[in-house]
């Protein structure tokens, strides 16, 4: 979920790069309006299928996750460092 989080970034990026610079290029005002209005709808976009993929991953991470693994507080040498008792689950 990280690299697809980071890699959606970089493509904002890029996309906001190129479209600087293609406004840039631009002399006629109207164009350059219709330039950073696309790039607002195409950065829309790109957000809208970042968070559905981001929603089917956290919904399938919920509905496959194993129920009988049931986390009870630190264990091992973490438990020691804290004077707590080791919980073997």
């Amino acid at each position: 979920m990280v690299f697809w989080t980071l890699s959606i970034a970089a493509s904002a990026v890029g996309a906001l790069i190129d479209t600087g610079s293609m406004i840039s290029e631009s002399d006629d005002a109207a164009e350059q309006f219709g330039m950073a209005i696309g790039a607002g709808i195409g950065l829309v976009g790109l957000f809208i299928v970042w968070f559905i993929v981001a929603l089917i991953a956290l919904i399938l991470g919920l509905f496959l996750r194993k129920s009988s693994v049931v986390e009870k507080g630190p264990t091992g040498k973490l438990a020691e460092q804290y004077g707590a008792e080791s919980v073997q689950a």
